[in-house]
């Protein structure tokens, strides 16, 4: 009984918050379309020199604003079958450091521990070329970082990044 209760009390809390409108950084957030399953854009990438050897991520490369940044910011992610970098910038043109953001570089299915700016050696500088202030809208930039392990003393050094990645309206 007690289950069903648990069950029933947060089923109505997320239909409650369902139907809320939540202000971003371009407008409302509009619900998901329940029925659709929409294929994400292609032709976005993230690439950068990591210690010399290129890592280059094309599958799923996209950028969205989600509720856990900060007004002002989006996020950028992209893989290959190896690596997964993920971007966190402030979505306005020009030079900028990491302040607020990061920069992460994360192995997919290993057991290995990501890479990241957030570290205590972790540093970054991001050129925003290109802001992506609407859905549709493609982020675009360059970037260079000292990547921190997060379990341990090892440092990465990144050159020659750039990424261009069409913004979508959520979290894919």
């Amino acid at each position: 009984m007690k289950g069903i209760l648990v069950v029933a009390v947060f089923g109505l809390a997320a239909a409650s918050c369902y139907g809320t409108t939540l202000q971003l950084d371009a407008g409302p957030l509009q619900p998901d379309d329940a029925g659709s399953d929409a294929a994400l854009p292609t032709g976005g990438f993230i690439t950068a020199d990591v210690d010399g050897v290129t890592i280059r991520a094309e599958m799923r490369a996209v950028s969205y604003w989600w509720s856990g940044l900060q007004q002002g910011f989006i996020e950028a992610d992209a893989q290959n079958a190896d690596w997964q970098w993920a971007l966190i910038l402030r979505n306005v043109a020009g030079p900028a450091g990491c302040v607020g953001g990061y920069i992460v570089l994360q192995p997919v299915n290993a057991a290995a521990m990501a890479y990241g700016t957030f570290g205590s050696e972790g540093a970054c500088a991001v050129d925003l070329m290109a802001p992506a202030g609407n859905v549709g809208d493609v982020l675009g930039g360059t970037f260079t970082a000292t990547l921190d392990q997060t379990s341990g003393p090892m440092l990465k050094q990144v050159t020659n990044g750039s990424f261009r990645v069409p913004r979508i309206a959520g979290k894919p």
